[in-house]
């Protein structure tokens, strides 16, 4: 997603981003460079919601509750909407997003987690002059940015815990249930 945060002019609005693995730091600092407010949703442990803000994020919503966006719509109330949206998410949640955007504002797409086949109410598009970027990676100079950034410690990942390689199988059971897991795992000699 670094090079839609490249290619997409930003208002110094809010944006929101959905998370349902592991959220790292080093979005929150990349997402914060270009935008006001930051909201994050995860779907996995409420627990999460806390660490979340600990991060950087402005704000957190549990995106598994039936009313997510009427609590994300109160969030950007005061700014007239979402500027831009990252969703993987797909199916389930395209529409909702669509209609918390302000006009002019962005939906990236970067994944299907609960499906490709969304309908959309296309009026929520053309009324409002929404623009859709479908984005996967970067490019090469992008990443070569972002290990710069990481070099000078403006982009920080988030790390969880770190094991021993004796430990190693419980450190996979721990990523694989993802309980109370937020940023990456290490493994270290």
């Amino acid at each position: 997603m670094a090079q839609s945060l490249n290619t997409i002019y930003f208002e110094t609005g809010i944006s929101i981003k959905e998370f349902s693995d592991l959220a790292q730091k080093s979005d929150v600092d990349i997402v914060k460079t270009r935008v006001k407010e930051f909201v994050q949703m995860y779907k996995d442990h409420p627990d999460k919601l806390d660490k979340l803000k600990e991060i950087g994020a402005d704000f957190a919503v549990d995106h598994r509750k039936a009313d997510w966006s009427k609590e994300v719509r109160q969030i950007a109330k005061p700014f007239g909407g979402i500027d831009i949206a990252f969703d993987h998410i797909g199916q389930t949640h395209w529409n909702d997003q669509l209609t918390l955007l302000k006009y002019g504002g962005t939906l990236v797409t970067c994944g299907a987690t609960t499906g490709y086949d969304a309908k959309t109410d296309l009026r929520h598009i053309f009324f409002k002059g929404t623009n859709i970027l479908g984005s996967t990676q970067g490019t090469k100079a992008e990443l070569e940015q972002g290990l710069y950034w990481m070099g000078k410690k403006k982009i920080k990942a988030t790390i969880d815990s770190e094991y021993s390689f004796e430990n190693a199988a419980e450190a996979h059971t721990k990523m694989l249930t993802g309980k109370g897991l937020v940023g990456k795992i290490l493994l270290k000699p």
